[in-house]
């Protein structure tokens, strides 16, 4: 079965190197569909990309997105997507790009609508978002995946379509969505290697995911 990767990038320089190393040698780009999209990314990322793509010839899809927001970039390229099975990955390499792809081959075996990796969580800060924006969804729906926030997925596109968020609410709107509609999902352990400083997401942006949750 073939799949579309999707990799939104804004500012991460400092792990392009590996992360397209690691797709070179994880991802059958032959096969299988790799999108990187830059979203306004003003430290080399995009130039970096583009020449690593000419320089191995490597079977990758690149564009760019001028509206700001991680769930915008998701959007803007959801017409080129060619596979209805979708692993969407940070680039930031918090997570084992081998693991997810290994979630695509438990999405396919499960026949669910949604896999998650779920993380062991290492930072007080992000146990506690998730553990928030987890219990506002279980309020409304009566029940919740036990990790909202991963940045480890695989999701069938139609799920991608129906967002309508701008920002960091991609993940929180695509649950939602699973919840809502009473789709199934599956979940399985994955391994995280937390980044301490760096991070883009903000204390801010927990207002946005909990009205996101409850709206």
């Amino acid at each position: 079965m073939s799949y579309t990767v999707i990799i939104p990038i804004y500012n991460e320089i400092n792990y392009l190197p590996l992360l397209m190393f690691e797709i070179s040698q994880i991802v059958d780009c032959k096969d299988n569909q790799v999108i990187l999209v830059d979203n306004n990314s003003h430290d080399g990322s995009l130039e970096f990309i583009n020449k690593f793509k000419r320089v191995t010839n490597l079977n990758i899809e690149v564009y760019s997105c001028l509206a700001k927001g991680k769930s915008n970039a998701v959007r803007s390229i959801l017409l080129n997507v060619k596979n209805k099975t979708v692993l969407l990955f940070d680039a930031d390499l918090e997570y084992n790009l081998l693991d997810s792809i290994k979630l695509i081959e438990q999405h396919t075996t499960s026949n669910s609508d949604m896999t998650i990796g779920v993380r062991e969580h290492k930072l007080l800060r992000s146990k506690l978002a998730n553990s928030w924006i987890k219990a506002c969804l279980k309020l409304r729906f009566g029940t919740s995946p036990d990790d909202i926030l991963t940045g480890s997925r695989v999701v069938n596109i139609s799920l991608l379509q129906q967002i309508n968020g701008s920002g960091f609410t991609l993940e929180t709107e695509i649950t939602k969505q699973i919840l809502k509609n009473k789709m199934s999902y599956h979940s399985t352990q994955c391994r995280y290697y937390p980044r301490i400083i760096g991070k883009k997401i903000k204390w801010i942006d927990l207002f946005k995911l909990t009205l996101a949750a409850l709206k």
